[in-house]
């Protein structure tokens, strides 16, 4: 997600603590043991503790939907007013494809977008009718940082950075091949999103060297 000098940074901060990253590597086997667990790595080390979590990513459950015949791409395609093929059905948060007003079809899996896209669709089921027009944010807060984040964040992208502190407090804009704003990082500075928005709401209007001081760190 990150810039390498960031993503570098915020990896140490792991480090300072006390945890013991250990990248490029895979869990091949598990087994638990009346102290703990060991997981054995694809490198042939293993590893002992107390106890172990994974995070592995989801996948959208897509199959009653296509039994029933509803549109299914990347989860349940749904109108802006997020109502599927049958007018009766609606589809809202990590599983539903729905057309962004600022970036286009996405699958959003966070808890800004359940909860603003759950909501507009009880709206709808209840004969609001009204487009659902939230562009979501997504967010963590680890140790003592905090980040929020608007559209794509990927470390694939060319990204300018705005630091008021470098790796601590600043504005990371992610662009697509075309140099327009895709995404924007705000990297301990809360409060912003809806700066965010504007930024890729205007994007078309923006060249990289205007970025810088778009939105301040303060």
């Amino acid at each position: 997600m990150f810039p390498a000098g960031l993503a570098a940074a915020f990896q140490q901060r792991f480090t300072d603590a006390g945890v013991e990253v250990r990248t490029g590597l895979r869990v091949e086997s598990g087994q638990e043991t009346t102290d703990g667990v060991t997981l054995t790595l694809d490198d042939g080390t293993t590893i002992t503790a107390d106890a172990a979590v994974a995070g592995l990513g989801i996948e959208p459950l897509t199959q009653l939907a296509e039994d029933a015949g509803l549109a299914v791409d990347d989860g349940i395609t749904v109108s802006s007013t997020l109502v599927t093929d049958d007018p009766a059905v609606f589809a809202a948060g990590d599983v539903a494809s729905y057309p962004d007003r600022l970036l286009g079809t996405r699958r959003v899996e966070h808890v800004d977008n359940a909860q603003q896209q759950g909501r507009q669709a009880g709206r709808n089921l209840a004969g609001a009718g009204e487009t659902y027009d939230h562009t979501p944010m997504f967010y963590s807060n680890v140790f003592d940082l905090g980040y929020e984040a608007v559209g794509v964040v990927s470390s694939s992208l060319r990204s300018v950075e705005d630091w008021a502190e470098p790796d601590v407090t600043g504005v990371v804009y992610h662009l697509d091949d075309d140099d327009l704003v895709a995404g924007v990082l705000l990297w301990n500075v809360p409060g912003k999103t809806d700066e965010a928005r504007k930024v890729l709401a205007e994007a078309h209007a923006l060249t990289p060297d205007m970025l810088p001081g778009t939105i301040t760190a303060d």
